[in-house]
C-alpha cells in the first residue's frame, strides 16, 4: 500500500495549508499508528471501530480519503466524497458506480497493469508511484468539486428494514 509516511505527510500539509482535518481509523493490529500518524496536526487517531461505526463517522466527513477498501465502497454507496488510493488494480472496475469518488492511481500507465491477484511485477511500485502532491492536489480538487453529503437527507431516503419478530 501507499506509504504510510507520504499519507501523513499529505494529511499534515491538508491542515497546515487548507485547514482540513483528519480522522485516523486504525486498528490495534497497524503497525504504530500513534507513532506515524502523532504530529498530524488536526488529526485523530480513532481505534477499532466496527462496520456500522466507520459508516456513522463517514456521514460526518466532508470528504473521505481511503484506499481500495470497505471504507470505499461504504462511502461511495452513501454518496460521500471520496479520493481512493489504487495500485495494482484498475480503478474504473471499482469505483464506476460511485459518481462522488475519484481515484489516485498509481499504477495507470506501467504495464502489465492492472492486475487483480497476481505478484505485482513491479514489486509494488504502483503504489511508490503516489505521492504526497499527489494525494493533497487529489484531496483538494475533489473537495473543492463536490458537495457534502447532507446526513438527515440521507436518513430520510434510507428504508429501515423490516424485522420478524415472531416465532413460527
Amino acid at each position: 500500500s501507499v506509504d504510510s509516511i507520504v499519507v501523513r505527510n499529505a494529511l499534515s500539509r491538508l491542515y497546515d495549508e487548507y485547514r482540513i482535518r483528519s480522522v485516523i481509523l486504525a486498528h490495534d493490529t497497524d503497525p504504530s499508528p500513534n507513532f506515524v500518524y502523532s504530529d498530524v496536526h488536526g488529526a485523530l487517531i480513532v481505534r477499532n471501530k466496527d462496520i456500522r461505526e466507520i459508516a456513522a463517522l463517514a456521514v460526518h466527513c466532508d470528504i473521505v480519503l481511503c484506499p481500495d477498501s470497505a471504507v470505499l465502497h461504504i462511502a461511495g454507496a452513501l454518496g460521500i466524497p471520496t479520493v481512493s488510493l489504487f495500485g495494482p488494480t484498475d480503478p474504473r472496475a471499482r469505483i464506476n458506480y460511485y459518481p462522488q469518488t475519484v481515484a489516485i492511481w498509481g499504477g495507470e500507465g506501467l504495464t502489465g497493469h492492472p492486475h487483480w491477484y497476481e505478484e505485482c511485477p513491479h514489486k509494488g511500485l504502483c503504489w511508490r508511484m503516489i505521492t504526497e502532491a499527489d494525494i493533497v492536489e487529489g484531496v483538494v480538487s475533489h473537495i473543492n468539486s463536490t458537495t457534502k453529503v447532507d446526513v438527515n437527507q440521507l436518513l430520510q431516503k434510507t428504508k429501515m428494514p423490516t424485522i420478524q419478530t415472531d416465532i413460527l
